[in-house]
């Protein structure tokens, strides 16, 4: 897990200001959700949008192929 930047965690919780449109104000581009995400900015690309999906769609089909679930 990424710590979100001080500055979005203002705007979000603070300032009541939606991620999209203040990802575009941070990074200057307009829809960054199309491209790799929010996550994808603050890593410099190391950990992608695509990636973040990947994670989650691994971590909730594990049980299924694990036999460690089935003890």
């Amino acid at each position: 897990m990424v710590e979100v930047p001080s500055a979005v965690d203002r705007m979000l919780y603070e300032e009541g200001k939606e991620l999209g449109p203040v990802m575009a104000e941070l990074s200057g581009k307009v829809d960054i959700r199309s491209e790799n995400g929010s996550m994808g900015a603050w890593t410099e690309d190391m950990f992608t949008r695509k990636d973040e999906f990947s994670v989650a769609m691994k971590a909730a089909m594990a049980p299924f192929f694990n036999t460690y679930y089935r003890l």
